[in-house]
């Protein structure tokens, strides 16, 4: 029922924002085709019609609402949702507010299971993502506070969940806004946020230590020009609690510079964030 109302959610988000340029003939003859198919009971049909565009446009939010719509009437809800939150996830203009949007839907369902087990709700007060408005830097010094009044108070409780992870939401969605978080940030040319998401421990064939790896990313990430990166069909494999592989098709655009490969990464649970270990 929860995934239903989730899935109807992001529909509902999907209209409300403006789909990017794409051909408009094609899409009107793909609805023509998929509209024939539904009205002949072939869901099938209709989903392969749609199968060459939703891969060419990832991110156009029409395109993956009539995919959702589509899967959910096959009954193939996970999907539905994966193919509208890769979509939100990777549109520049409302990327960060889905996310906000996850986090808040989050927190209520926290409070709610708290109330339910008569405990103490969390906070009601969310520190969430925006270009225009920083709330971390108010946060660390709450943070810092708290701290010197109870040391033996983890002040990070006050602004988290105590709901069981596995109810808001499972590694491998955890896993994949990581990704996307990692393409955003070498997109924008973050160094420091970048080289962030790597473990301390991280080392492949080409850097044998974080420190080589570091060097050596640092002038590719800062290069000059506009870098684009599109990340799609990411699979994900958590192997255990705290390691999980995935992979993904990596398009890399800067200049005249054009790459297409297939990225695998293992990642290691440190603490409460994920890290990677191994980038091939």
């Amino acid at each position: 029922m929860k995934n239903c109302f989730y899935i109807c959610l992001l529909i509902v988000f999907a209209k409300l924002v403006n789909a990017e340029e794409f051909p408009v003939k094609e899409i009107e003859r793909i609805k023509k085709e998929a509209s024939l198919a539904i009205s002949e009971g072939n869901l099938q049909k209709a989903l392969e019609s749609y199968a060459a565009l939703a891969n060419e446009y990832p991110t156009n939010l029409e395109v993956a609402n009539d995919v959702a719509v589509i899967l959910a009437g096959l009954g193939r809800l996970n999907e539905a949702r994966q193919v509208l939150e890769v979509a939100f996830q990777k549109h520049p203009k409302v990327g960060k507010a889905f996310i906000n949007l996850r986090e808040i839907l989050a927190r209520q369902a926290s409070v709610e299971y708290r109330k339910a087990l008569d405990k103490k709700p969390p906070s009601t007060s969310l520190v969430l993502q925006s270009e225009n408005i920083d709330l971390t830097r108010k946060y660390e010094i709450v943070k810092v506070d708290r701290v010197e009044i109870e040391k033996n108070n983890d002040a990070l409780n006050e602004i988290g969940t105590d709901i069981p992870l596995a109810i808001l939401e499972d590694n491998a969605d955890s896993i994949k806004k990581l990704v996307f978080e990692w393409a955003e940030a070498w997109s924008k040319k973050e160094f420091e946020n970048y080289i962030n998401f790597y473990s301390k421990n991280f080392k492949n064939k080409r850097a044998k230590s974080f420190d080589d790896w570091s060097k050596y990313r640092e002038p590719r990430v800062d290069r000059r020009g506009k870098i684009k990166l599109s990340i799609t069909k990411i699979k994900v494999d958590v192997l255990t609690d705290g390691i999980a592989e995935v992979s993904f098709n990596q398009r890399y655009q800067s200049g005249s510079t054009r790459l297409f490969t297939r990225k695998k990464m293992r990642l290691k649970k440190e603490g409460q964030n994920w890290k990677i270990v191994f980038e091939g």
